[in-house]
């Protein structure tokens, strides 16, 4: 999730015709910087976090991969502490 130069203009890019693939690679981003603790970045998981959340509304086959209600709910779980993350959802 460090790679953000390649992988956010990649979700920006594959948002159209493949959403699933999307809103991975926005995931990706998320905990990337959450799994870091990366505060001073926590503005572009917020981004990147409600692209994500947007992209979800419209993926009705999530094939393997958890559908992101699950994915918000475990990202909250393990991810509690970062008020200062939350406060700016």
């Amino acid at each position: 999730g460090r790679a953000y130069w390649v992988l956010r203009p990649a979700a920006v890019a594959l948002a159209p015709n493949d959403r699933l693939a999307a809103s991975l690679l926005y995931r990706l981003l998320v905990d990337g910087v959450l799994n870091r603790g990366a505060a001073r970045y926590y503005h572009y998981a917020i981004e990147d976090l409600r692209a994500a959340t947007l992209i979800a509304e419209s993926i009705t086959d999530w094939e393997s991969f958890e559908p992101h209600e699950v994915y918000f709910d475990r990202l909250q779980q393990d991810h509690k502490r970062k008020w200062s993350f939350w406060k700016q959802w």
